[in-house]
């Protein structure tokens, strides 16, 4: 299976058109550490639905966090 990277914009555009779950039939979905930290942080999640569905996906294994590497930077 291919890997998407998403950035924060595509990804709550996906999110909210509620075809997220679609897309991550296709590919695998692959976010930056960052991308997580601007849609699905703590504080987000009580005021936009969509956070909470992201940190779900995440939660479950739909959508993968990846963190650089120490040697990669």
């Amino acid at each position: 299976m291919k890997k998407l990277i998403l950035d924060s914009s595509s990804l709550i555009l996906l999110t909210k058109c509620d075809v997220i779950t679609e897309v991550s039939k296709l590919f695998e979905l692959v976010l930056p550490a960052a991308v997580f930290d601007e849609t699905a942080s703590g504080n987000l999640l009580d005021r936009f639905p969509d956070a909470a569905v992201i940190a779900s996906m995440v939660e479950d294994g739909i959508l993968k966090v990846s963190v650089p590497a120490e040697d990669r930077l």
